[in-house]
């Protein structure tokens, strides 16, 4: 008896801290218990910040403390399905993307350089996922019923071909949807008749002009998304095609994304304006503006306009040779 008694002191002069979480029993020091009603710290029914056991105030793993994937991580994203003489499946998959500081635009020296595209640093400071091919026509007839796309020839018509004919709002509006289905929050609302756009939310929206040439140009410097020969990556006006290409029939680039360079051009978030000439954080772009910016140049355009650093505007209608590509956020920084 005085053996366990001098036990029992040195245990509360330590403090139960050394056996249970802050709140538990005596009993939880003795015999741990896996049932989520009796103040274990299984982290797995916990989140009344009471009596967790991270110190951090929530240990229910909603939130995490730092990003869910590795740069360059393959995820897996939305399954369609289409039926060409029997039922095939596939997945459209992301590419996890975190964010950093680069150059973005055309330096002055630049022989090709714009006006609208003076280079300037930008700032990322999330992480986010984009998708590894142009949106396929599959996926959009899976979830509308319909294929808007024009593909001038039977082969140009293909359940991984890219997307086209869709405007801007539409593209918006399928990136809700999918957002819709999966449980998330969506990443684009209408205020008539303006649309807005939320970094912090993780649904599927369009990406911004930043994102989009960040993932471009995937850390190297490469003129074309993935090289510096346009034939490597690059469906484009030098072939003489007439219509757009399955994903990946080409190399991708240095983060696994195809056709970021040709096959169709690519709708951005940003409306039109010249870029600044002073650093951006998180860019968005100016919130209203009669023209959208389209990048990557198409398969009916001149290899040219397929370089990374490249910037068209289009009015935010359809055409034959324009698509999108969707993006999601999974990780924002803490505030400080």
């Amino acid at each position: 008896m005085i053996r366990w008694l001098l036990v029992c002191s040195l245990l509360f002069l330590g403090g139960c801290d050394l056996c249970w979480p802050r709140g538990g029993g005596l009993g939880t020091c003795i015999e741990p218990d896996d049932d989520d009603a009796t103040g274990d710290d299984d982290d797995s029914g916990d989140d009344d910040d009471s009596g967790d056991d991270d110190d951090s105030g929530d240990d229910d793993d909603s939130t995490p403390d730092g990003p869910p994937c590795a740069h360059g991580e393959i995820l897996t994203g939305p399954s369609f399905s289409w039926n060409d003489g029997e039922l095939q499946t596939a997945t459209w998959d992301f590419v996890c993307i975190h964010g950093g500081t680069f150059r973005m635009g055309r330096e002055t020296s630049d022989p090709e350089w714009e006006e609208d595209e003076n280079a300037h640093d930008v700032t990322l400071t999330y992480v986010y996922a984009m998708a590894l091919t142009e949106l396929p026509q599959a996926l959009w007839i899976d979830r509308t019923g319909s294929n808007p796309s024009e593909c001038f020839e039977p082969a140009g018509c293909g359940p991984l071909h890219p997307t086209n004919r869709i405007s801007w709002a539409q593209s918006i509006e399928f990136a809700n949807a999918l957002s819709d289905e999966e449980g998330l929050t969506r990443g684009h609302e209408l205020f008539e008749p303006v649309w807005t756009i939320d970094l912090t939310a993780d649904g599927y929206r369009m990406p911004t002009e930043a994102e989009w040439e960040f993932a471009a140009q995937a850390g190297t410097d490469y003129v074309y998304s993935g090289s510096d020969e346009v034939e490597d990556v690059a469906w484009c006006d030098l072939f003489f095609d007439d219509y757009a290409r399955r994903a990946g029939l080409l190399l991708p680039n240095d983060l696994g994304i195809y056709d970021m360079s040709g096959n169709v051009t690519e709708f951005v978030w940003d409306r039109y304006e010249d870029y600044p000439s002073e650093p951006q954080t998180d860019p968005t772009g100016p919130l209203q503006g009669s023209f959208t910016v389209r990048r990557g140049g198409s398969f009916d355009s001149p290899c040219s306009l397929s370089q990374i650093r490249h910037r068209g505007f289009n009015t935010p209608t359809g055409t034959y040779d324009l698509g999108v590509r969707l993006v999601r956020t999974l990780w924002t920084p803490p505030a400080e």
